[in-house]
This record gives C-alpha cells, structure tokens and sequence, in this order.
C-alpha cells in the first residue's frame, strides 16, 4: 500500500509539475504572439506594403502571410530536433547491414510554402530510417506531392458531392463547415473556393490522373459538371 501510495503521490506532483509548466509555457507564448504582431503591424508601416486604412484583405493576407512564415519555422525547429535525437544506425532494407545515417539539406513543399531542414539519409536510391518498429521513408518532393494530392483531392471529390447531393445548402455553407470543422486552412477559403480559384477544370484533370493511376476512388463525381 505504501509503495502504492508513493507511486501516485509522484505521479500527482509530476502532473502539477507539467501543468504548471504548460501554463507557463502558454503565457510565454502568448507575450511573444502579441509582441511579434506588434512588430509586424510597425514593419508592414516602416516598408510601405500598408499605408493609410488598408482594405480588410491586405491586412488578411500580410497575416496570413506571418501566420505561414511562423509555421515553416516551427516546421524546420521539429523536424531538426527530431534528426538530432535520432539513431545513427539502421538496417539497409536490402541487405540489412547496419549503415550509418548521414546528414544532410532537405527541401519540403508544405501548404505553408516550401521550407528546408536537416535530414538524415543513407546513400542509395531510397533512404529508409528506422525508430522502434516505424520505419520511415524519406520520399523524393514529387513523391511527396503526389501523396498530398491523394489526400486533398479525395477530399474535394467528397465535397463535390456533398454539394451536388444537397447535404449542404450552399458552396458557401459547405466551406465555412470544412474549415471550422476538420481544420482546412482559412486563408485557403474552403474546398469549392479552392477548386474555382485554381481551376475547375485543372484539378478535374488531376483527379482524372489519379483515377487512373490509384484506382475508382478518385472518380470524378458528377458534381464536378456544375460548380
């Protein structure tokens, strides 16, 4: 009982530990949001992208603009920490000889732009690294851009027949819900803005592509004829 007892009164103080670490932490992190926005307010005056009252959009898109900045750097500061704590050694996948992993300069495409971190790799075609039981691929950024394509456009297939199926209401209604509901980038409007700012008919062709390449999944829905 002792024992037990002893166990939880860590685990309590642990928890009160991190807690109030956290809470710290958020309070830090607010104080700099507020005094790097404070910043940027007076640099977007001091270069002239802001001048007299700027319509609502300028200063939409300038903090949009920050808020991507901000995410590839946290992007780059995890990424860099992740090679940092990694294994130096993994099994090559086909001859499984340990191998050294090296280090190296690695450019990735995200929604929020592209962005640049360490990596480590072995030297042949693919580089495979290994963490407990995961093992991790690093792909090639067309292989990377193809993956992410799978993923938004099934999507957007899906929210084309919602609003062809009148789930939704409107192109509007189904937009405001994917973003405030799954997460989908507000400064990218919502899946049917984005399908008509880029181009109804371009990714009605990349979709067709992937049809073809990864099966009846990606088959246009008949909504696509009439956004």
């Amino acid at each position: 009982m002792d024992d037990r007892n002893a166990a939880a009164s860590t685990k309590k103080a642990n928890w009160e530990a991190d807690q109030a670490k956290t809470e710290k932490l958020k309070s830090q992190l607010d104080g700099l949001r507020r005094e790097a926005a404070q910043v940027e307010v007076e640099l977007s005056r001091a270069d002239g992208s802001i001048q007299g009252v700027p319509h609502d959009s300028v200063i939409e898109g300038r903090a949009h603009e920050w808020g991507r900045q901000r995410s590839r750097t946290i992007q780059r500061q995890q990424r860099n920490e992740l090679v940092a704590d990694h294994v130096p050694m993994a099994p090559c996948p086909a001859c499984a000889t340990m191998c050294e992993l090296t280090t190296r300069a690695r450019h990735l495409k995200s929604t929020d732009g592209d962005t640049a971190f360490q990596d480590k790799c072995k030297e042949f075609l693919r580089s495979f690294r290994k963490t407990g039981s995961i093992l991790l691929v690093s792909h090639s950024v067309g292989e990377l851009q193809n993956l992410c394509d799978r993923l938004i456009f099934a999507l957007l297939n899906e929210a084309v027949a919602c609003l062809r199926e009148g789930i939704v209401d409107d192109a509007d209604a189904l937009d405001a819900g994917i973003v405030f509901g799954t997460g989908f980038a507000p400064f990218r409007g919502g899946p049917i803005h984005y399908i008509r700012h880029h181009g109804i008919n371009t990714l009605r062709e990349r979709l067709l592509t992937l049809n073809h390449s990864h099966g009846a999944r990606f088959d246009p829905d008949e909504g696509w004829m009439h956004i």
